[in-house]
């Protein structure tokens, strides 16, 4: 069965860590959001058989990162990234998490984007 809330996933494990204080959002920031915020969008799903038949789901996700200044986005970024890839998932179906790419842009104010892929069970 295909996972489409990966949302909740990326929202759980992003919110575990205090030091991601600021406020996450799926899709599309809301337009008063005080900065720094997150956004994070599923951009991707694959299913995956392989010749033995076994399933995989895979999610492509991309993460924002919203700042006043540039050295507040590369801090927040890498511990999004870190968070994400160092985060204990025995408990839950997540196989595997890995970091794609990572860009950063300007347009009013600092954006890192981040893109990962989740792999699950």
């Amino acid at each position: 069965m295909i996972k489409l809330d990966v949302g909740k996933d990326i929202y759980t494990v992003l919110s575990s860590n205090s030091a991601i204080t600021q406020t996450i959002f799926p899709v599309q920031y809301e337009e008063d959001a005080p900065m720094p915020y997150v956004t994070y969008e599923r951009t991707n799903t694959n299913y995956v058989r392989t010749k033995d038949f076994i399933k995989t789901k895979e999610h492509t996700i991309d993460l924002r990162i919203y700042t006043e200044t540039y050295n507040e986005g590369i801090s927040l970024a890498e511990e999004a990234v870190n968070t994400l890839l160092d985060y204990d998932y025995s408990s839950t179906d997540i196989k595997s998490v890995e970091l794609v790419t990572t860009s950063e842009d300007w347009n009013v104010c600092y954006i890192q984007n981040i893109t990962i892929l989740i792999q699950y069970k």
